[in-house]
């Protein structure tokens, strides 16, 4: 198969959930690696290179011990959509999440929106999707909302806080419970 001509750039991450201090030294909460999928697509229906139409698709990724990899390989590699001076080419990628802690406990990150650069085999031109995590509010968008070890919560139902009018994101779990602020 023949590669798109076009720059790629390598998106990276690394996912953990800050869960109940366990029994190791100290009071500080502990950081689960989680593990799921990420869903990244182009807001673009079409582009042209070379007298040919691509049509991005939608690139599924794992996440395995909190890394983000594709193929076994860290990081997931995509078409740039900056140029050499980190000027936009017109659209953007987006990233949805499926995760879960290691016992299968859903656990809910919206999404967002970013942008990819060329990348040169350096670390220094990685996309790093820390850099373009969104920080909302807890009165904003959504958290996961999960108790200690000792207290499962509603059943170990997880409980998703919405703004009066957010949408309900993809990927909630069936049965969990919405709350809306007001």
């Amino acid at each position: 198969m023949a590669d798109v001509p076009l720059p790629f750039g390598l998106v990276v991450a690394q996912l953990s959930a800050a869960v109940g201090d366990s029994a190791d030294t100290g009071l500080n909460p502990d950081a689960e690696p989680l593990i799921g999928h990420a869903v990244f697509s182009g807001n673009r229906a079409r582009f042209v290179a070379n007298n040919t139409i691509y049509i991005p698709q939608k690139i599924t990724a794992d996440v395995t011990a909190g890394v983000l990899q594709y193929r076994g390989d860290n990081g997931v590699p995509l078409t740039a959509n900056l140029d050499e001076a980190g000027a936009s080419l017109g659209w953007q990628w987006s990233v949805a999440w499926q995760l879960t802690l290691t016992d299968g406990t859903p656990v809910v990150l919206t999404g967002w929106n970013f942008d990819v650069r060329p990348y040169d085999g350096t670390p220094a031109t990685e996309t790093d999707l820390t850099a373009f995590t969104p920080l909302v509010p807890v009165s904003g968008n959504q958290v996961f909302v999960k108790g200690d070890k000792g207290d499962p919560g509603t059943n170990g139902t997880p409980i998703i806080v919405l703004g009066p009018s957010d949408p309900v994101p993809d990927g909630t779990p069936a049965g969990a419970l919405i709350i809306r602020t007001a």
